[in-house]
C-alpha cells in the first residue's frame, strides 16, 4: 500500500452535538458531472451511506428473506380479497362454500402467475438464443443423417440376402 487515501469523516464527538446530516447525493453528483459549477462539496462527509446499499449483496439471506416476506404478504392479501368478494357475493352459496370457492379460485391465480413467472425466467434473452442455436444443431444433424441415408449404396457381399419381391428378374 503506496498512500492511504480515505479519510474519516470529521464528526463532532460531543454527546450532546446533534447527529450530522447525510449529505445529498445530488450535492456529489453535480461536483462529479458538473465540474465547471464549482458547487461546494464537503468531501469530508460520510460518504457511506451512499455506498451501503450498492455495496450490499442482493443475494445475501437477509434479502432474500425480506423479498420472499413481502411476496408472501402480496399473495396472503390477494387470498383475502379473493375470498371478501366470494363471501361479499353469496348467490345461493353457503359462506363455507363460498370460500372453499375463494380458495381454489386464489390457489389457480398464484400457480398461474408462478407459471407466468417461470416462463419470463425462461424466456430470458440468453437462454432463447441457446435453446434456438440448439435446435438449429440438431435440425441439421439430422438433415445430415438423412443425406447420409439416402446417398448409402450397399455393395453386394455373400452374407447379404435380398428379399424375393425385390430381385429382379433374371433373363
Amino acid at each position: 500500500m503506496a498512500k492511504i487515501t480515505y479519510r474519516l469523516p470529521a464528526f463532532d464527538v460531543s454527546r450532546l452535538a446533534p447527529l450530522p446530516e447525510r449529505a445529498p447525493e445530488t450535492d456529489y453528483l453535480d461536483t462529479i458531472y458538473n465540474p465547471h459549477r464549482n458547487v461546494a462539496y464537503d468531501p469530508s462527509a460520510p460518504f457511506e451511506t451512499y455506498l451501503k446499499f450498492e455495496l450490499s449483496n442482493p443475494h445475501s439471506r437477509a434479502k432474500k428473506m425480506q423479498r420472499w416476506k413481502i411476496y408472501q404478504a402480496g399473495v396472503e392479501a390477494l387470498r383475502k380479497r379473493i375470498t371478501e368478494d366470494e363471501v361479499q357475493h353469496l348467490n345461493g352459496r353457503t359462506v363455507r362454500q363460498a370460500k372453499a370457492d375463494a380458495a381454489f379460485k386464489w390457489r389457480e391465480v398464484v400457480s398461474e402467475e408462478q407459471k407466468k413467472k417461470k416462463k419470463v425466467r425462461w424466456m430470458h434473452s440468453a437462454q432463447m438464443v441457446k435453446s434456438k442455436r440448439k435446435a438449429a444443431k440438431k435440425s441439421t444433424k439430422e438433415d445430415r443423417l438423412k443425406q447420409r441415408l439416402t446417398e448409402l449404396v450397399l455393395t453386394e457381399k455373400p452374407n447379404q440376402v435380398l428379399p424375393v419381391a425385390s430381385r429382379e428378374p433374371s433373363l
